[in-house]
């Protein structure tokens, strides 16, 4: 360990177009394959911490008024919050929520004529 650091060895399995599209990229930017892998997770870890974040921040302090109930300073920040993150990218879709735990809608039986 040239750097003192201590590091693990992790095999992960690519599939062929991934692993090409790794390769050309980092054949691209001169880089080296574990650099990319390990700049990619943790980019993908960091933006789920900014995401978990911006979740429970949101689901804690932006309580959804009754239609006729006033919005609170407290409910105007939270809005102007969340709305600075979707500008700024710092959001996740339902499709990719519902994937990283593992939700499975169910399948609707088809109507019989």
């Amino acid at each position: 360990m040239a750097n003192g650091k201590q590091t693990h060895v992790v095999a992960v399995s690519l599939p062929k177009e991934l692993f090409r599209d790794l390769e050309a990229l980092r054949a691209r930017l001169f880089r080296k394959r574990s650099e990319m892998v390990k700049e990619a997770v943790r980019e993908y870890v960091e933006r789920f911490r900014r995401a978990e974040h911006a979740t429970y921040a949101a689901v804690r302090e932006a309580a959804i008024p009754y239609d006729d109930e006033p919005l609170t300073a407290r409910d105007r920040r939270a809005i102007r919050r969340a709305k600075a993150e979707i500008r700024r990218g710092d959001y996740i879709t339902l499709d990719e929520l519902n994937r990283r735990y593992g939700y499975v809608a169910p399948r609707r039986s088809k109507k019989r004529p």
